[in-house]
């Protein structure tokens, strides 16, 4: 048949590939990884994606791997509309019906597991439609292909499996077990044999990295036994800090009550003091999943704040607690004037980052610069610069919101600070002070409308807060979003020429709607650029801020270039757009409706 013609193609490539990539034995443990696309007449496609599952790779059962799809479908914002499962001839297979909300498209799934090999199918369909007969005949009789190469049962305890490994005198097997690592997931009946792990490292030649490592997977797991362990493993790592860091983690990591008693216990016996920020990080950030339990560690953790390493992520803890209504700064008057003073030093700090760049790239410059260096443009999430001067003040104004209006002087570091020349600190206050119901004045919310280095972050954070009814009307549509999304962050009005072109509808199966062209020159440019975004929304009462084509430098315009025809051949290039391959890894569906 058609279909067995297709999967003889895919043997071939399998073959090929094999031969090309898989030469050295010694690497078989690994996965595999090979794909293919089969296209119709009708412009239907399959994709159909082949893996050899790494031998490490495993599930507790059939439920536990129900749940890994599902949980990387759902990553993806789609919805499991209709699914089926059948367990054929030791050969699983799982059926997904996936759609998005906002489209008349939806993907077609099929998996298929036996013997540690893993196919899938993927189709895209319309919803009304029933799918086609080559869709249909293909996705009837598709069966795996055995070759003699098989993985591991992905049932198999691959934890103890894992560990057995570690402890070999086959030096190759324990290379093997330390470079897959990463692919183990343990589980509650694991807690035994790691803690004999730690407790006896020298049977499994382990490094401090591994040591580690296991000890953050020990503190993961649920037994009676771990909390009791760990506090005396503490003790015994005097000597050690990257293990005493590793086991304040994992204490954390368990996150009871008694787990948090246990943590302060053992930072006020022996604090661990290090460069390696993001190992204290680790300490703190399991807490942030259990505000309500954290709090019993405020004010213990404040005697800790004057260890630089650990002040960051402690006043970041604490903005948390702060934000969620769960600790109140005025109960603690003493660290509110730390705190002030805190704020107070970081405004000097992100002042002589503003010279400093002044000096060097001219002040006309300074506002884009400071941002770049701070976060992407349009970030809508400032968690990740833990150390930057912006979103300290930011984190330590969230702390002391609750006093805002019984103290002056924290009214006058908000001003400050809407005063400022730093565009990403006065939209992420202004936002603040709006989630918050603090009073803006109607003056710096238009001026972050008006200004094309603010107006998308602004539109993307009150769209966030459910606030967009104070943006300005008059900026609320698809080209000036766009301007700001393509131009804001780096053009300057004085110096650069931007002139918006027209904007053409893109018809495609994946992908309709809206792109947007202008024409660009910088100061010292002899040509003309062509920029382009889009997608967005055949409606143009609807934005999207979340681009899928965007190029501020897409062609060269010299003198003689017909523009509108530089403009057709960009247009083809996105009409066909998805037949390609759409993934970058097994689950990552990048199907754009």
């Amino acid at each position: 048949s058609n279909c067995m013609k297709q999967e003889s193609d895919f043997a071939h490539i399998f073959d090929y590939y094999s031969y090309k990539q898989k030469k050295d034995e010694d690497l078989d443990y690994e996965s595999d990884e090979i794909y293919a696309t089969y296209y119709a007449k009708t412009g239907d496609f399959i994709e159909v994606f082949y893996e050899k599952l790494h031998d490490y790779q495993g599930y507790i059962n059939i439920d536990s791997l129900k749940a890994d799809i599902k949980q990387f479908i759902e990553k993806e914002s789609f919805v499991i509309e209709h699914n089926t499962f059948l367990d054929h001839d030791s050969i699983l297979i799982f059926s997904y019906d996936l759609t998005d909300t906002n489209s008349s498209r939806k993907i077609w799934l099929k998996c298929y597991y036996k013997n540690g090999i893993q196919y899938m199918l993927r189709t895209l369909l319309n919803k009304h439609e029933i799918p086609s007969p080559f869709v249909t005949h293909f996705y009837n009789s598709f069966t795996p292909i055995t070759h003699n190469k098989t993985g591991r049962d992905i049932f198999e305890d691959k934890g103890l499996y894992f560990l057995n490994n570690l402890a070999s005198e086959d030096s190759l097997l324990r290379k093997q077990a330390r470079n897959s690592l990463t692919h183990i997931t343990f589980n509650d009946n694991h807690v035994e044999p790691l803690i004999n792990f730690i407790d006896h490292p020298k049977r499994y030649y382990p490094d401090l990295d591994l040591r580690t490592t296991i000890i953050h997977q020990l503190g993961k797991l649920k037994n009676a036994d771990i909390l009791p362990f760990l506090a005396k493993k503490y003790a015994d790592y005097q000597d050690t800090m990257t293990l005493q860091l590793a086991i304040l983690s994992a204490i954390s990591t368990q996150k009871t009550s008694d787990a948090y008693k246990k943590l302060i216990e053992l930072m006020q016996y022996d604090l661990p003091l290090s460069d390696a920020t993001h190992r204290i990080n680790t300490i703190f950030l399991p807490v942030t999943d259990t505000l309500e339990l954290g709090k019993q560690l405020f004010p213990e953790l404040f005697e800790f704040t004057r260890y630089p390493e650990y002040k960051n992520p402690i006043y970041k803890l604490l903005s948390l607690l702060a934000d969620s209504n769960i600790i109140d700064i005025r109960n603690f008057p003493e660290e509110i004037i730390l705190i002030k003073r805190n704020i107070a030093e970081e405004f000097k700090r992100e002042n002589d980052a503003a010279s400093e760049e002044a000096w060097e790239y001219g002040f006309e410059e300074v506002e884009e610069v400071v941002v770049e260096e701070v976060s992407p443009a349009w970030s809508s999430n400032i968690s990740d610069e833990l150390l930057s001067s912006e979103y300290n003040i930011l984190r330590d104004l969230t702390t002391l919101q609750p006093n805002y209006t019984n103290d002056k002087e924290i009214q006058s570091l908000f001003d400050k600070t809407l005063a400022s020349k730093n565009i990403f600190l006065k939209t992420k206050t202004v936002l603040f002070m709006i989630r918050k119901n603090i009073v803006v004045h109607d003056s710096a919310i238009q001026g972050l409308c008006k200004d094309p280095g603010t107006r998308a972050m602004f539109y993307n954070g009150l769209q966030k807060i459910k606030r967009i009814e104070l943006f300005d009307s008059s900026f609320m549509n698809q080209k000036d979003i766009v301007y700001s999304m393509l131009f804001g962050d780096h053009y300057s009005n004085e110096t650069d020429s931007v002139v918006f072109l027209e904007k053409r509808v893109l018809q495609n199966k994946f992908s309709p709607g809206w792109i947007y062209f202008f024409k660009t020159k910088e100061e010292y440019d002899e040509n003309w650029q062509l920029a382009y975004w889009g997608v967005q929304p055949e409606d143009s009462t609807e934005i999207k801020t979340k681009h899928l084509f965007s190029d501020t430098h897409a062609e060269t315009i010299y003198e003689d270039d017909d523009i509108e025809s530089l403009i057709d051949d960009v247009m083809k290039q996105f009409r066909v757009y998805g037949r390609k391959r759409l993934w970058d890894n097994r689950y990552n569906y990048s199907y754009y409706f």
